[in-house]
């Protein structure tokens, strides 16, 4: 079985003549290749060449203007980021700012703004200069009437025992001296009135020519027993009574002892009393005390023996008080300061309880003080606004001490001469919070 074998057996020296035919192409294509090469070398070094042109130059292009700085909150600028994203207070985008319109592009003073001329009308902007002076005030205060408790009565039981009869004299009473009051039984008013009567026997026989040491004893048996009487109770027109008569009386006959208004009355038909109760109290009108609401540190500026005008609600009376000497006491369900006044009251116009007005004459010494609308307060600190001219304003931080009227005085802070927004303040205040300028944190100038 023969083999049959499909391969082309070229014949000798077809190698040799395909050849030159093999190399040319072979030529061909390296060609080609190199063309390839050099033009991908070419395309990739344009390329580098072009991305190495953007790099910043030290000549701006026209180009940088729009670059973007930072990224502000639209409605609070104080707050910026690098980033673009959302404000956190108000959930709006945040606004890119260029170059070139970044605040502080025209080169003014940090930590200040600018208010146009026509703005500062339409703010009602006053700027004066700053001034150390003194100031006279009137210090209006709120004031209640009250019984001197020097001038008031009391009227305590000696013993007990109850109550008789009752007179008329209710509260707000005003009584005379002697008036009756009340007819009062004790069991012991007998015994007292005997101790009396004796002493007086006594003290009688041993006659003008006793000797000194006898006549002595008797005497002071005398008024013992005068005291006890009135401890008990017992007026000294019963006393006399009882002396003249020598007849003991049942009942004790109690009287006023002064002229007063009764501010108390603890009487009552039939009441049965223990010794040591306060059965009545009575006020002498002639002169009253007057308890003034002052606030904060207003009672440092009222010095005892100050004069101060009173005048009754409706200003129907008027009348001069003077400061007492005592301490001003601290009221801790008004949280103020009462000042206590005392006043004559001869035709008692003034009666416990009235509600008065009271008008304290304040004068201060030399002090840097400005108008209260010039201090812009919000709790964690006062500002007031420097006038640096052309329209430029700066808020500073200052530390206030007295407030009267419409004055505050300035400790710390500013100095005399120095030119400050008197009002409007509180307008330029929230044109600098929005533009972000506080003086905690100064930021350049923003024309507006």
């Amino acid at each position: 079985m023969s083999t049959r074998n499909d391969a082309v057996i070229e014949p000798p020296g077809a190698l040799e003549a395909n050849a030159p035919r093999k190399l040319s192409g072979m030529r061909l294509f390296a060609k080609a290749a190199a063309f390839l090469a050099i033009g991908g070398a070419g395309f990739l070094g344009g390329t580098w060449f072009q991305h190495g042109d953007q790099r910043p130059s030290a000549t701006p292009r026209k180009d940088d203007a729009r670059r973007i700085l930072y990224y502000q909150d639209p409605m609070h600028p104080a707050y910026t980021s690098d980033k673009p994203g959302i404000a956190p207070d108000c959930g709006m985008k945040l606004v890119p700012v260029y170059a070139g319109e970044a605040p502080g592009a025209g080169g003014a003073a940090a930590a200040a703004i600018q208010i146009s001329p026509a703005k500062q009308q339409l703010l009602g902007i006053v700027t004066g200069t700053v001034e150390k002076s003194s100031y006279s005030f009137t210090l209006q205060a709120t004031g209640q009437v009250t019984a001197a408790e020097t001038q008031t009565i009391r009227l305590f039981a000696g013993t007990e025992g109850w109550i008789r009869e009752i007179s008329s004299k209710a509260t707000g009473t005003l009584v005379q001296k002697d008036d009756l009051l009340a007819i009062i039984y004790t069991r012991d008013f007998l015994a007292a009135q005997q101790s009396y009567l004796y002493a007086l026997k006594n003290q009688e026989s041993l006659g003008k020519n006793a000797d000194q040491s006898p006549a002595v004893i008797a005497q002071a048996q005398v008024d013992s027993s005068i005291d006890n009487l009135l401890a008990m109770g017992v007026s000294e027109i019963q006393i006399r009574n009882l002396a003249r008569n020598r007849e003991p009386a049942q009942n004790i006959e109690l009287r006023a002892p002064v002229t007063g208004f009764v501010v108390a009355n603890n009487l009552f038909s039939g009441l049965r009393f223990e010794r040591g109760a306060e059965l009545l109290r009575l006020a002498d009108l002639h002169q009253v005390w007057i308890l003034a609401d002052v606030f904060g540190r207003e009672a440092d500026y009222i010095p005892p023996g100050l004069m101060a005008g009173v005048t009754v609600a409706g200003g129907n009376l008027s009348l001069r008080a003077r400061v007492a000497d005592s301490l001003p006491q601290f009221d801790a369900a008004t949280r103020t300061m009462k000042i206590r006044l005392e006043a004559q009251n001869r035709d008692y116009r003034l009666r416990p309880g009235m509600f008065v007005d009271v008008a304290f004459p304040v004068k201060l010494p030399a002090s840097l003080s400005v108008p209260a609308d010039a201090v812009v307060d919000t709790g964690e600190r006062k500002t007031v606004f420097l006038d640096r001219g052309n329209g430029y304003f700066e808020p500073r931080l200052v530390e206030t001490g007295w407030r009267f009227g419409d004055r505050i005085e300035i400790r710390n802070g500013l100095s005399p001469g120095e030119r400050i927004v008197l009002a409007g303040s509180f307008l330029l205040n929230s044109e600098s919070r929005l533009q972000g300028v506080t003086p905690d944190r100064p930021a350049p100038v923003v024309t507006r």
